[in-house]
């Protein structure tokens, strides 16, 4: 075995080669968390162009004004985030006290 630079290495997995020779698994296991979903594929490319279009339209001078669109990070977000408890009038107002005694 040649030289390797340090941090690097051959690897101490043994089944490597079996996941690659798997033929319902197109990267060969390389895909971390398991299973390979093409819905979620279809989900990455419609953000994915989502984001181009938002691009298109800034550069042709459209609404947005700078590198961030922030309607699809707002969206993208939002999406990911999921549902969110509303915060309770007692929790709102002992913030609000706590912030009042900060600027005291």
């Amino acid at each position: 075995m040649a030289d390797l630079p340090f941090g690097f290495s051959g690897g101490d997995d043994p089944d490597r080669d079996k996941r690659k020779n798997n033929p319902g698994d197109p990267f060969g296991g390389a895909m971390p968390g398991g299973e390979f979903d093409m819905s979620q594929l279809g989900q990455i490319f419609s953000k994915l162009g989502e984001m181009f279009s938002g691009a298109g339209t800034s550069m042709a001078g459209g609404k947005s004004a700078g590198p961030v669109n922030y309607d699809l990070a707002r969206q993208l977000a939002s999406s990911s985030i999921g549902f969110v408890a509303p915060v309770p009038e007692q929790t709102v107002t002992a913030i609000a006290d706590a912030v009042r005694l900060a600027e005291t």
